[in-house]
């Protein structure tokens, strides 16, 4: 069985295509070295926010600027992800 992220890729890319909706550019996890150097960052000057993954912080702005615009790129995302979800817990 594939790991549920990868196999909900394909899935999510096809129900964005067909519904003409761009995908939000947030790409996998930063590397552990990455995200560790910004927490040890964080001790000395604490943020808000910390981003682990690539792209989540233009989302964040995104979702600021114009929520309903985000909400709908994230629609395929979700439908993808329940489709992928029900075809991995009933196998057919």
């Amino acid at each position: 069985m594939l790991p549920f992220f990868s196999a909900s890729g394909p899935v999510i890319k096809s129900l964005a295509t067909e519904q003409g909706i761009s995908i939000p550019p947030i790409e996998g996890v930063l590397p552990a070295d990455e995200v560790a150097r910004q927490i040890m960052g964080c001790i000395g000057r604490p943020v808000a926010e910390l981003f682990t993954h690539r792209g989540s912080e233009e989302f964040l702005k995104q979702v600021v600027t114009n929520r309903e615009e985000a909400e709908n790129h994230q629609l395929p995302i979700v439908m993808g992800e329940q489709a992928t979800y029900e075809h991995l817990k009933h196998p057919e």
